[in-house]
């Protein structure tokens, strides 16, 4: 068996998408086993492609057979689904195979993998027409190393700029199942119009099959493109979701922490009147040591502070208590009446998510010495300045200037520093995080109205 008679022999079609289909595999979510797994599919798939042209010509004399078409154009239509049915369903099983994915979400990627490899395959086809001119034999193997060359030179883009890019975490975070049906009735029309272009019309090396080749590599950039506009609007809806859930929780408990610290200090207050009027009465002699530390612990526990600011004094409060419980030195320096015209909700929020980020950093030195937490908040002209500084053990990376969560679960953390910053834009703010010799540094400065 000669090498040309080999190379004509596959099916290039099905060998060029299990290429395109690694690229799509590489950055999923991997299933146990998975280097058995996926040479078991790819050596599957050498044998399926070497089958498959005789295969698809049984099938479709099969379909002829069942139903006498006649019709030049819907014979295109059984070519156009004997080329692509195949090649899809197993690209989507090998995918299915070797990655943590649903059926529904490898169909969608082995459609993907097919636009690619439509993508190569067309801009070879554009570069070297003449090698699709009779006869093929003499040329078999430059075909076949121009063809790769193509493809490599192609994928390498596509990986970095597409396929990278649409899953998160290994795993499609965005509803592809409707975007399955469309793209799968594209592929079969435009491979419909090129079957009729060169089995009908005759069109091969003319100017019509040029233009549709041509048009071909624009619909499937476009396609391509056109998945990445539509996960970055589904990863921007879930991340929306996600902000106004966490917002919503972060209401209500800033309102339940509200109740609750007002009926503390209430009860505080009254109690320590209460050991007031103890020390003072005949029996204080006797226990004046016991009631003065009982005062004490009591002094402790009734944190409530005054800046200016109720939702301040609150959040204060709490943050203090946190701070002596986690042996966190807390310093404040805070003029909260240059944040009076901020909703109470946006800035329990902003300086809640703030603090519990700065806590959390903090808490993780090992060096007790380390372990500080100072807020300053002035102001500056018309700007309230607000200023968080905690030491950082750990130095996360940042992306648009913000830094990463360092957790593994990325969809479900990383929110709060989104709000910090949506919170600033809403009142036509700056945010700015940093890190300055192992201390995060937390700037913020938001305009004041006119009328504050």
């Amino acid at each position: 068996m000669t090498a040309s008679f080999l190379v004509l022999s596959i099916d290039r079609i099905l060998h060029c998408c299990l290429l395109a289909t690694i690229l799509y595999i590489i950055p999923l979510r991997k299933r146990p086993h998975f280097p058995a797994r996926i040479s078991a599919g790819l050596l599957l798939g050498a044998v399926f492609a070497f089958y498959l042209p005789k295969l698809r010509v049984h099938c479709s004399g099969f379909i002829f057979h069942l139903l006498p078409i006649k019709n030049p154009l819907t014979v295109c239509v059984v070519f156009s689904l004997t080329d692509v049915l195949p090649v899809l369903l197993f690209c989507a099983g090998l995918i299915y195979l070797c990655c943590e994915s649903s059926p529904a979400k490898a169909i969608y990627t082995a459609i993907l993998a097919y636009l690619t490899q439509s993508l190569s395959y067309t801009l070879f086809v554009i570069i070297f027409p003449a090698y699709f001119h009779h006869p093929y034999e003499a040329r078999v193997l430059p075909i076949l190393w121009h063809e790769i060359l193509i493809a490599a030179i192609v994928h390498l883009p596509v990986y970095f700029i597409f396929a990278r890019k649409l899953p998160l975490d290994g795993i499609y975070r965005f509803d592809c199942i409707y975007s399955i049906p469309i793209l799968a009735f594209i592929i079969i029309t435009v491979r419909y119009l090129n079957v009729i272009s060169t089995r009908i019309l005759q069109a091969q090396g003319s100017y019509l099959f040029t233009f549709l080749m041509i048009s071909n590599l624009m619909l499937d950039f476009v396609l391509l493109a056109t998945q990445i506009v539509y996960r970055n609007g589904a990863k921007l809806r879930a991340e929306l979701e996600v902000r106004n859930h966490i917002q919503s929780l972060q209401q209500k408990e800033y309102q339940l922490f509200r109740n609750n610290m007002d009926a503390l200090n209430h009860k505080l207050h009254d109690l320590r009147h209460l050991v007031r009027s103890l020390q003072v009465s005949p029996d204080a002699a006797q226990s004046q040591a016991a009631l003065k530390a009982l005062e004490e612990h009591i002094a402790v526990l009734d944190c409530s502070m005054n800046t200016g600011n109720e939702t301040l004094d609150a959040l204060f409060s709490e943050a203090w208590l946190r701070c002596g419980d986690q042996k966190i030195q807390w310093t404040c320096m805070a003029d909260g009446a240059v944040l009076n015209f901020m909703s109470p909700t946006d800035l329990y929020i902003l300086l809640g998510n703030a603090l519990d980020n700065a806590m959390e950093a903090a808490a993780q030195a090992e060096d007790p010495q380390q372990r500080f937490l100072s807020v300053t908040i002035q102001r500056a002209n018309q700007l309230a300045y607000v200023r968080i500084e905690n030491y950082c053990s750990v130095i996360p990376k940042f992306s648009n200037g913000l830094p990463l969560t360092t957790k593994s679960d990325k969809f479900q953390h990383g929110y709060g520093t989104l709000s910090i910053q949506s919170i600033c834009q809403k009142y036509h703010g700056e945010c700015s995080m940093r890190i300055e010799q192992d201390i995060f540094i937390t700037e913020l400065m938001i305009p004041i109205p006119p009328t504050t």
